[in-house]
């Protein structure tokens, strides 16, 4: 029992971190969209993603605590996992987009993340499609079906969407460090900019 308090606490402090992000991220999105000058794309993505973190933590709850009924089970296990692709999904674009940005809009890191995200889109359709919740009248349980072949694969897309986003990052420190033209805008400025 000890093991789901503790579990009860984390998923309050996670839903508590997404909603006081929500509070900052609506004014913020508000304040871009008057400015008109600012793109709107990084908010919304960051908005999305805190929204999709706090349904996650929310069905997570549900899925501790309800006592499944056969009709209660296929529909949640399809929320539950919908809403878990749909909070790694929406981080990766982040961290893509974010990257993307700060490598100054290089085409081909464009054309490269866009190929990683495809791929974990094809993943977490595969995922959506394979897994489920099947209702067990002999237990009287919930069983949920997952494929270990794709949370693979997800997993591994993510570690790319990581990797492809560090390494975009890197070369523009790199560059920056073997420029010897006199700038003086270092990564560090760049990152401070985008995110104030």
């Amino acid at each position: 029992m000890s093991g789901l308090v503790l579990q009860y606490v984390l998923v309050g402090l996670c839903c508590e971190s997404t909603l006081k992000a929500l509070l900052v991220l609506g004014p913020k999105l508000y304040v871009t969209l008057r400015r008109k000058k600012d793109s709107v794309v990084v908010v919304s993505i960051m908005i999305a993603f805190n929204v999709f973190a706090f349904v996650n933590m929310i069905l997570n709850i549900l899925l501790w605590t309800l006592v499944m009924t056969p009709n209660s089970c296929v529909g949640l296990a399809i929320a539950a996992n919908l809403s878990w692709h749909l909070y790694f999904f929406i981080f990766d674009i982040y961290i893509l987009v974010k990257a993307y940005i700060t490598t100054r809009n290089n085409r081909y890191f464009r054309v490269i993340a866009i190929l990683a995200i495809l791929y974990r889109l094809g993943w977490t359709v595969f995922d959506l499609v394979s897994t489920r919740g099947i209702w067990d009248s002999n237990t009287q349980s919930c069983t949920y079906y997952v494929s270990s072949y794709a949370g693979v694969q997800y997993t591994i897309a993510d570690i790319i969407c990581d990797f492809i986003s560090s390494v975009g990052v890197m070369a523009v420190l790199v560059q920056a460090k073997l420029n010897f033209s006199g700038s003086s805008v270092t990564l560090w400025d760049h990152l401070a900019k985008e995110n104030s």
